[in-house]
């Protein structure tokens, strides 16, 4: 059949890239460090996962089977065969999986996972698929993009000078050359080699993590770059683990993939805690004393995650042992219709680590990914560039870390 006979009620896609599953070695040993929730750590040889836990052969080669609910992570000490950056796609619940191919028809999509199995997933979970490599310059806006809900299917373009652009629409089909799309009615055919990727429909205002699944008590990593986050895992007796993805998703990965496993919250929303530092500063005397200013001005928490930030604002966050990662993104506030421009900085322990700036004219988020190295604090800051500061209202969209 060829693509341009599929109805556009079915969604048809296949993608194809190289599988790097010969890179490891099936029957290998794995020299692990396990941490448990007593504060200590055994270092040795894993031998395998079961449903009774984790069968360890300690240095002085004693096997030793330690419980799961007594691990809080284990950690590759080896040095495995890594692979280089490829396409990759992220499902609802937060999973992030390094790809070899992907298609799809009807309701459910089957996912190729480099080094793994296939994946039987339903075509609601998928969120974004992006086929080209991270880059420095593109990635603040990419992250924009898959960080907001979404009414509809987007393409998103890779322009001249490192920009981006997103075509709204709905995914008919993809293939390995191109995508079959509809627009106002019309089918195109946009070539996978302009694109930087596809953003889905997401069903609600959480684009990322839904509120139910945020709380994902294990995170995996595995040596071909797939990032599972899982609510639960199960040891068998056939070299392999089972994540639970979801309540209708499992997937099993052999222990000999696995680069690391954390048993604990894999993301904290930093709008749902304390914050030690919170200031509004206006560039313009309003009138008003500092208690109404507080009230009123003051960063303040919108929808439990996001933080909404007036110029010149800002605000502190202590930031929780064992977290890698501070992910999110920010845009104008919606309700902002007039004003000029804003910078948006954020610093680690009071070391500048990323800065932005926003234009009311521009309705584009932008995003960030950033390794937290150990920090203790994290602060946010919101100027504005050189004109006044009136109605510049910035929108912190769910800012949180990740292991």
């Amino acid at each position: 059949m060829g693509w341009s006979s599929i109805a556009p009620a079915v969604l048809v896609i296949l993608v194809v890239m190289t599988d790097a599953g010969d890179l490891i070695a099936q029957n290998s040993p794995i020299a692990v460090r396990v941490d448990t929730i007593d504060g200590l750590s055994k270092t040795g040889t894993l031998s395998g996962v079961s449903a009774q836990g984790v069968n360890l052969l300690v240095d002085d080669s004693t096997p030793q089977t330690i419980a799961l609910d007594q691990i809080l992570a284990i950690q590759r000490t080896d040095n495995p065969p890594t692979t280089p950056p490829g396409a990759r796609i992220g499902l609802d619940g937060g999973s992030r999986l390094a790809i070899a191919g992907v298609k799809s028809e009807g309701a459910g999509a089957t996912i190729k996972i480099r080094g793994g199995d296939e994946l039987q997933v339903p075509l609601k979970m998928l969120r974004w698929i992006r086929f080209r490599n991270p880059s420095a310059a593109v990635d603040p806006q990419w992250l924009g993009l898959i960080d907001r809900p979404r009414a509809s299917d987007s393409l998103v373009i890779r322009r001249p000078g490192d920009a981006i652009d997103e075509v709204a629409g709905i995914v008919l089909a993809i293939s390995d050359e191109n995508i079959s799309f509809s627009l106002d009615g019309d089918t195109m055919q946009a070539p996978i080699a302009k694109l930087e990727g596809v953003v889905f429909t997401t069903a609600g205002t959480d684009a990322v993590l839904p509120a139910n699944k945020a709380g994902g008590s294990v995170l995996v990593d595995d040596i071909f770059g797939s990032r599972f986050v899982a609510t639960a895992m199960t040891g068998s007796d056939d070299g392999t683990i089972e994540l639970k993805l979801s309540d209708e998703l499992k997937y099993r990965l052999p222990i000999q993939s696995i680069s690391k496993i954390e048993l604990t919250g894999s993301v904290e929303f930093l709008a749902m805690v304390q914050p030690v530092e919170t200031k509004y500063v206006p560039l313009i005397h309003i009138g008003i004393g500092p208690e109404l200013s507080r009230q009123w001005l003051n960063p303040e928490v919108q929808n439990g995650r996001d933080l909404v930030m007036r110029a010149a604002s800002h605000i502190e966050y202590r930031l929780s042992e064992g977290f890698q990662t501070l992910v999110g993104s920010v845009d104008f506030d919606p309700a902002v219709t007039a004003g000029g421009k804003s910078v948006v900085k954020i610093l680690l322990d009071g070391k500048p680590v990323w800065e932005q700036s926003l234009q009311v004219t521009d309705a584009s988020s932008r995003g960030f990914e950033l390794p937290i190295g150990g920090a203790r604090r994290v602060r946010f800051e919101i100027s504005s560039e050189n004109d006044g500061d009136l109605g510049d209202t910035v929108r912190l969209r769910q800012p949180r870390i990740t292991k």
